[in-house]
């Protein structure tokens, strides 16, 4: 930070942020610089938060979009997303000789709605598109610009810089291009500890017993060698499920608020006998909720 005015804008904005997601301080303090740095040089800020699920990387994004009251537009790619999702929406038309109207996709919309306040795109578990969608970002990063093809139609749609933030997440399924990792920023992301979860969780809930239980279940989703650790906000609905629920079976509103894998099930039930604190919560929190 150069000065006393930049150590007073960042220190509000890594409180805003911790409010709801602690332990990040790091990322958090990247993040800001990423954002000042791109202000500074007339460029799009874009980052690239790499790490396993549950560590925080599409939550930090909406809190980020909540500090900037910014317009949020979230796009979830899946399995080999194409350049055309990303360009394009397609949905069925009567007034369409094809059937299907052609309308502006996540990219798009972004740099339009970038000319009326921040704008914060989110293009969640980016590491799912094919290879050949890096290409279509190159442009879109360095100008803000994207061309598209409508109805025999050449379109070119340009941003606002200075109101515009892209994130892309990766789970590191796949590697990218040199020339995309040449315009974001790569910030990398780890569960976050015990503590600092059950330091969060505090936040939310006064009952001792379901903080320390949200913790354990937290700390054996770890270990437990499950396809993916407890997240924390799957951990405060199902701490809040306890509390509206509290005659409902323990197990059930385990798996349906934070399992929701019946291997995984099994894993962290083996987990959660292994630590007789954990029992001795859990059969408070049946008592006592």
């Amino acid at each position: 930070m150069e000065n006393n005015e930049d150590n007073e804008e960042f220190e509000k904005f890594r409180k805003f942020i911790e409010q709801y997601l602690v332990g990040e301080t790091e990322q958090i303090q990247l993040i800001y610089t990423g954002i000042k740095a791109a202000r500074m040089s007339n460029t799009v800020p874009a980052f690239l938060l790499k790490g396993p699920p549950g560590s925080g990387k599409t939550f930090i994004t909406k809190v980020i979009a909540e500090y900037f009251n910014a317009n949020y537009i979230v796009f979830q790619t899946f399995l080999n997303t194409s350049e055309d999702d990303l360009l394009y929406k397609f949905v069925p038309s009567e007034n369409a000789k094809s059937g299907v109207a052609i309308l502006h996709g996540p990219l798009p919309r972004a740099l339009e709605q970038s000319h009326n306040k921040i704008t914060v795109l989110l293009l969640d578990e980016y590491d799912k598109t094919r290879p050949s969608a890096d290409a279509i970002l190159l442009d879109y990063l360095q100008n803000s610009r994207i061309t598209l093809q409508i109805d025999d139609k050449e379109e070119i749609i340009e941003g606002k810089k200075e109101n515009l933030i892209i994130f892309l997440t990766s789970n590191d399924n796949r590697d990218f291009s040199e020339p995309l990792l040449r315009r974001v920023m790569v910030i990398n992301f780890l569960p976050p500890s015990p503590k600092t979860v059950k330091g969060l969780l505090q936040k939310y809930f006064k009952n001792p017993k379901i903080i320390q239980i949200l913790t354990k279940i937290y700390t054996a989703s770890l270990y437990a060698g499950l396809s993916k650790p407890a997240t924390i906000q799957e951990l405060i609905q199902f701490g809040n499920a306890l509390q509206i629920m509290p005659n409902a079976s323990f197990n059930d509103l385990l798996y349906s608020f934070v399992i929701k894998n019946a291997e995984d099930m099994v894993k962290l039930e083996e987990a959660l006998r292994n630590n007789k604190n954990t029992e001795k919560a859990m059969v408070y929190l049946s008592n006592n909720i």
